[in-house]
């Protein structure tokens, strides 16, 4: 299972965008901009370790992702119109 969850603003800066991840090796990821991007992929900070999750950790994880329900719901498609407000965005990954 690999997972990104990313929370970014609606506004036309990217300071406050924050992203979480684990890599399929458990591995545990963030990054959160605290200044302004030069580039145009939304992220100033790099990703930083902050830990790892065992086996069965990420065993109960994925089940519990399972279990929400949220692999049977729709995509949703985004209005890039839209400003203010914050954007909720999650890539998940289970069995490929």
């Amino acid at each position: 299972m690999t997972l990104e969850y990313r929370r970014l603003g609606r506004l036309p800066t990217c300071i406050g965008n924050e992203r979480i991840r684990v890599a399929g090796n458990g591995e545990v990821s963030h990054s959160r901009n605290t200044v302004e991007c030069e580039s145009n992929d939304g992220w100033s900070a790099p990703w930083r370790t902050v830990g790892r999750l065992d086996a069965a950790a990420m065993t109960r994880l994925t089940q519990q992702i399972v279990d929400t329900g949220i692999l049977e719901l729709d995509p949703e498609s985004i209005d890039e119109a839209v400003e203010g407000g914050k954007r909720e965005e999650m890539d998940l990954t289970i069995d490929e």
